[in-house]
């Protein structure tokens, strides 16, 4: 079965803070999200759902998780047949030089900080609404991230104002 089988879109989450992969839901709810969230605590319970060939539209994983980390998830996940032009997206806390540019050569992967605020949380759930409707590509290079950046970019209230 491919992603494009699939009767509502689904989106796998793989974050090792549960409050985070709450609000999250919470978001999708709120943001009334037409699609469905499949969520794990570890990488590796993400990359046996892969490999037992559930389908997925996008894939959302923190970069730093316990054990397996995102990146080393998301270059395993782009290795199983069918997952190759699956959007797969990585968050961080940690500062933006500690970020990986891409994966591998042939699996680029955006990486951006991860949602701290809840009007961020609705924000990236806007995102993953756009991955999985095909409004924003992630494969180019350097757009792609510029995207994703762009889009989670929330305007800050200026000193003093």
């Amino acid at each position: 079965m491919t992603a494009s089988t699939i009767s509502r879109p689904r989106v796998l989450l793989v974050d090792d803070n549960q409050g985070d992969i709450d609000l999250f839901l919470e978001a999708v709810r709120a943001c009334s999200s037409p699609f469905d969230v499949v969520a794990f605590l570890h990488g590796e319970q993400a990359l046996d759902y892969l490999l037992a060939g559930n389908p997925v539209n996008v894939v959302l994983s923190d970069l730093n998780l316990v054990k397996m980390r995102g990146d080393e998830l998301l270059e395993k996940a782009g290795q199983i047949p069918g997952m190759q032009k699956v959007p797969m997206v990585l968050m961080s806390s940690a500062s933006n030089k500690g970020l990986p540019k891409k994966i591998t050569d042939y699996l680029t992967i955006p990486c951006f900080s991860k949602a701290q605020t809840w009007s961020e949380f609705r924000k990236l759930v806007q995102l993953v609404d756009a991955l999985v409707h095909g409004r924003l590509d992630t494969t180019e290079a350097t757009p792609g991230p510029k995207a994703l950046a762009d889009h989670m970019r929330t305007p800050r209230p200026e000193a003093g104002g």
